[in-house]
């Protein structure tokens, strides 16, 4: 009977080892306790989900037959070479569509009027072109700077923008961080990087005129009254305002607490605000907003 024996220390050895096996597999397996520690988990906010490639800063221009161009601003400086992106919607509240256009590096400013497209910009060796588009950003065109537009310098320093001035550069007192044509293009609006808002006119004679917003990002004007102003408060980190004096802005809404101002539009009663990763629609001159389709 000693081989009886023999086999049932050998099949003990097994079970144990077979044990020794299951516990180790159960250590390295279980469900983890909680100790009372938290573990930081990262979530997509609203303001995220739409297209998280949208960053700023950014141009919007509205046509008033509904369409929408949207162009980030790159960047041709070879330290940190960004291309523009653009996107087209075709008409009112078709889908805004991607984009490709040939050679620009750099948005500088963009227009919608009558049936063409124009974006004012760089390539890649900071050259300026404009490339102009009349079929919804099927096909563009390089050709040469119009004379009625307004748009900015490709250094991010200067205190200048380019327009239909004598010499064709306005100095400022600021710099800018954003430039909307407006109709005929005999003034421009331009965001100053701190708190004002300043209306240029084309004419040297006539004076340059500043309006106190803090935060200002993005500007547009409606077919009357002041100025509209999107911009970045204590309170709201993007509100849209309406100039309501040289010195003041009365908040019209506040379009996010958490999503950065990224651009501002209008045709007609249509205003346009991309907000973080999203583009706001109000068909009402900003009194209520909808996401864009």
């Amino acid at each position: 009977m000693r081989w009886l024996r023999s086999w049932g220390v050998v099949v003990a050895f097994v079970v144990a080892d077979l044990l020794v096996l299951a516990l180790a597999w159960h250590q390295t397996h279980r469900t983890p306790v909680s100790d009372g520690s938290v573990i930081a988990t990262s979530t997509p906010s609203s303001d995220e989900t739409a297209d998280s490639s949208i960053t700023g800063p950014l141009f919007l221009a509205a046509g008033a037959d509904g369409r929408v161009l949207r162009v980030t601003r790159g960047s041709c400086d070879s330290r940190d070479a960004r291309r523009a992106r653009v996107w087209v919607a075709s008409g009112t509240d078709r889908p805004l569509v991607a984009r490709t256009v040939a050679g620009l590096q750099e948005a500088l400013g963009v227009l919608a009027g009558g049936s063409a497209l124009r974006i004012v910009g760089a390539d890649a060796d900071c050259k300026l072109h404009a490339w102009t588009s009349v079929d919804a950003g099927a096909t563009w065109k390089r050709g040469a700077v119009p004379s009625r537009i307004w748009y900015l310098d490709t250094d991010t320093t200067k205190s200048a923008v380019h327009g239909p001035v004598t010499g064709g550069v306005q100095n400022l007192d600021c710099v800018p961080v954003s430039v909307t044509t407006l109709p005929g293009a005999t003034h421009a609006l331009v965001s100053c990087s701190g708190s004002n808002l300043l209306d240029v006119p084309d004419d040297a004679d006539a004076a340059t005129v500043s309006y106190t917003v803090t935060g200002a990002v993005a500007a547009a004007q409606p077919a009357s009254g002041l100025p509209l102003v999107l911009a970045e408060s204590d309170t709201c980190t993007a509100q849209l305002a309406r100039i309501a004096s040289q010195a003041a802005a009365t908040q019209i809404a506040c379009l996010s607490t958490t999503a950065a101002p990224l651009g501002l539009a209008i045709a007609g009663d249509r205003v346009l605000a991309q907000v973080g990763q999203r583009l706001l629609l109000s068909t009402d001159l900003g009194k209520s907003f909808t996401t864009y389709p």
